[in-house]
């Protein structure tokens, strides 16, 4: 059964450097070993003994096996958070999705900087499984304050993600959205009506235990027919994957 992190205005766990110290014990996975036998004339010496041969081993850190076998405690792990803006971006994330997708990486950083400060935070979403490029994206902006939450929605041209700088991230940290509600701002959005987005954190490139565990529960749960389930970039607490954000809520869930 999935832990819940925290609620309200925050989302799943941090990843701090004291937490980071104190997790000493990693588990590790041999994937690979290398033959002592020869395979080959030249894998021999004129004896035939094997020619001595550098053993390589490659190796998966299940972090994430190694936190609950530990039984590391999910609660307070949360990092703070008091708006979402969620914009899709399909196809292939790097480590840091924002700047190393195909997401203009120059876009990705002014959004950072803007963001920076607002309590806003930033994520990519698509949808579970391989989806190509359309002409529109969707952009999500959820307020998770405990009482004032609130989810919006707009669709823009793939092409003109630019307008998302008109935004004002400041008062939508404060929980203010005219500037993503109003059209002089190029978004015009909505209020969202659909079921509560469900996002599943499933960047293998950020830590490979979100794409090990993470994707393949968002495929269950979109399988199983539930709506509103977006896999994303990141989410923090990678070693209690798989970890989701439930918006808006703002519920972060651990161990899922």
């Amino acid at each position: 059964m999935a832990e819940r992190l925290a609620q309200g205005p925050q989302a799943v766990c941090g990843d701090s450097e004291n937490s980071a110290a104190d997790f000493r014990r990693i588990l590790l996975v041999p994937l690979r070993t290398a033959r002592t036998e020869p395979d080959s004339a030249r894998d021999a010496t004129a004896g035939g003994r094997p020619r001595p041969r550098a053993v390589r081993l490659a190796f998966v850190s299940i972090c994430a096996t190694a936190s609950r076998a530990l039984g590391e405690p999910l609660a307070g792990t949360a990092a703070t958070a008091r708006t979402w803006l969620l914009i899709e971006q399909p196809g292939p994330w790097g480590a840091k999705a924002l700047t190393s997708s195909r997401l203009d990486p120059g876009l990705g950083r002014r959004l950072e900087e803007a963001a920076r400060g607002t309590g806003v935070r930033l994520g990519l979403i698509r949808r579970p499984g391989r989806t190509a490029p359309t002409p529109t994206r969707r952009v999500f902006a959820a307020h998770v304050v405990p009482g004032q939450g609130w989810v919006h929605e707009a669709s823009i041209p793939s092409d003109d993600a630019e307008r998302l700088l008109a935004l004002d991230l400041k008062e939508l940290g404060a929980g203010n959205a005219t500037s993503f509600l109003d059209e002089a701002h190029g978004v015009s959005g909505t209020p969202y009506t659909g079921a509560p987005l469900v996002c599943v954190c499933a960047n293998g490139k950020r830590d490979r235990c979100c794409a090990l565990l993470g994707r393949p529960l968002a495929a269950e749960l979109r399988a199983a027919g539930t709506e509103g389930v977006w896999e994303v970039t990141h989410l923090g607490g990678h070693r209690f994957s798989p970890t989701l954000l439930v918006l808006p809520y703002g519920y972060a869930y651990g161990r899922a």
